[in-house]
This record gives C-alpha cells, sequence and structure tokens, in this order.
C-alpha cells in the first residue's frame, strides 16, 4: 500500500482515479479497473465527461484515457509546474514564468509569458487565473483582462465569480 498523493472523479463520479507514490488507481463505478504504475506523480485531474484523465510528473504532462492508456505526453514541465483543464479540453501548463497552451491532443497552441514564475493556476468557465510571485492574472479567452498585484500568495482557486488566493498567513477573495 502506497500513500496517496491526489485523487480526481469525473463530474458524475463514475470514474475516480487515484494518485499514489507508485501508481495510479483507475475505478470505474466503484470498481478497480486498473492499475499503472508510476512514480514521481505529483498531481491528476479527471475531466468531467470521465474520457480522460491527466498525471502530472517532474518530467511530464501525461493524458491518458479512461482505461488508463496514454493518448499523449509534454514533457515541458519542471519541478514546479502546475496544470489545469477547461471543460472544453485546453490544458493550461506552468513552466517557469511561461503559460503553456495546449488543445485536447496535446498540440501547443499558445505560450503567454508572465512577469515572474507561475506559483498556482486555477481555471473555471472562461476564466484562466494565474498567480505568481508579484500578481494575480486573470485571462478571458487567452486575452488578459486584469492584472492584480498579489505578493506573498502560495495558491489560488476560481469559481465563475471569484477567486481565492492563500497562503499559510492569509486568504482574500477577489469579485
Amino acid at each position: 500500500n502506497s500513500p496517496v498523493i491526489d485523487s480526481s472523479s469525473s463530474f458524475n463520479g463514475d470514474l475516480v482515479v487515484v494518485l499514489t507514490t507508485s501508481n495510479i488507481n483507475i475505478f470505474s463505478n466503484r470498481e478497480l479497473i486498473e492499475t499503472v504504475e508510476l512514480e514521481s506523480g505529483k498531481a491528476i485531474h479527471v475531466t468531467e465527461d470521465a474520457n480522460s484523465f491527466f498525471v502530472l510528473t517532474s518530467e511530464k504532462l501525461v493524458c491518458y484515457n479512461s482505461w488508463g492508456k496514454i493518448k499523449w505526453e509534454s514533457k515541458e514541465v519542471d519541478d514546479s509546474s502546475n496544470f489545469s483543464v477547461s471543460k472544453s479540453g485546453e490544458v493550461f501548463v506552468s513552466k517557469k514564468s511561461n503559460l503553456q497552451i495546449l488543445d485536447r491532443f496535446g498540440d501547443l497552441l499558445s505560450v503567454i509569458v508572465l512577469d515572474s514564475d507561475i506559483l498556482s493556476i486555477s481555471q473555471s468557465g472562461r476564466n484562466i487565473v494565474v498567480l505568481t510571485d508579484e500578481t494575480l492574472t486573470i485571462f478571458q479567452d487567452f486575452n488578459e483582462i486584469n492584472k492584480i498585484v498579489a505578493k506573498g500568495y502560495t495558491n489560488i482557486f476560481c469559481s465563475e465569480d471569484s477567486i481565492m488566493a492563500t497562503s499559510e498567513e492569509k486568504m482574500t477573495s477577489f469579485s
């Protein structure tokens, strides 16, 4: 038994994927259907439609189908990379101060260079929110619409109408 690092599920809960220190466990309708060996996994995300899931390691971002077969992978990541996936399938991946936008096939659509290293990415609806050491930047349909000075935060979470920036010491909501 390996310690759990992360888990994610589809919108209706039909597909649940659990990332441990040594593997990926894929559950469909509460039954284990596949185990894929994988080391150095950091984060996992299941798409709402349960057709795919993504695993971020220190070396790559991998897109799997719901049965654990690799669809594509991107090696444009590093130890500090984060990612977020939109409902329509775009994948937002950070590498240092670059925000890479990939399509659902793993092809590069765009690269946006920000002011400093990216700490956190969150996505909801048409909004993509990116936190760096210096700022919180909001993009809508890949265009920057707002930039806020936001020093001292480590994570962001966004919904359709608000953004929450957090650190160990503080929490701030933007709307």
